[in-house]
């Protein structure tokens, strides 16, 4: 999971750890777009989209992520240009979010997707300065194209219900995870802790029972 980026250490970091910060973001984007695009490409094909929306998705998972990572390379604060990246990408899925008729199981999908990584590298900061992007970009797109919903299923309900947990889940772990990275003390969970004090007294609890059963004999 990325190291959290705070707001106010843009120009302290060094250029060649946004260099490497870009970098790993770059192999990430690759690899969630293309996931990303499989998901939406499922929704596409069954609302029978036009070639002109097949293009487009083409282009964002497999063009994109190589413009994307030369724009944070070259600029003079790789950090700075590899979070508006980020930005770019959340705005990007809510407009396919638009695109698809917010279909729920895929929305919810591109919504974790695009949720998770957010909250790791920014915190919940980030995280809505990224929404905000997202939902900006899903209300026009949805304006220029018209809002057509799909019906939800009952088969769609439990994969959004699903996804809806999931969500839920992965956004508690990454807060939990940034907030045990910023305080090293709390990172163990208290029954963990537990089990280890356990673990440690256990050997002289066993040799106190044995001494106590030689002098009984």
């Amino acid at each position: 999971m990325e190291q959290p980026v705070e707001q106010a250490d843009f120009s302290e970091r060094p250029q060649d750890e946004g260099l490497r910060f870009a970098r790993r973001m770059y192999f990430l984007r690759v690899l969630g777009l293309v996931l990303g695009a499989v998901c939406i490409g499922g929704a596409l094909w069954s609302q029978g989209a036009h070639a002109l929306a097949w293009a487009a998705l083409l282009a964002n998972a497999l063009v994109w992520p190589h413009i994307a990572y030369p724009l944070a390379c070259r600029s003079a604060n790789p950090y700075r240009a590899e979070l508006r990246n980020l930005m770019v990408d959340s705005a990007s899925g809510g407009a396919w979010m638009a695109v698809i008729g917010f279909s729920p199981a895929p929305s919810a999908v591109i919504f974790a997707m695009m949720a998770m990584d957010k909250v790791s590298v920014g915190g919940l900061r980030f995280l809505a300065r990224c929404l905000a992007a997202q939902a900006v970009a899903a209300a026009v797109m949805a304006m220029a194209l018209g809002f057509e919903p799909h019906p939800l299923s009952s088969s769609s309900l439990i994969r959004s219900r699903s996804g809806s947990r999931l969500i839920a889940l992965r956004a508690g772990c990454a807060v939990r995870s940034r907030r045990s990275r910023r305080s090293p003390a709390s990172t163990g969970c208290h029954g963990c802790s537990t089990a280890a004090t356990g673990s440690r007294s256990s050997p002289a609890s066993s040799s106190a029972a044995g001494e106590s059963g030689i002098r009984r004999r």
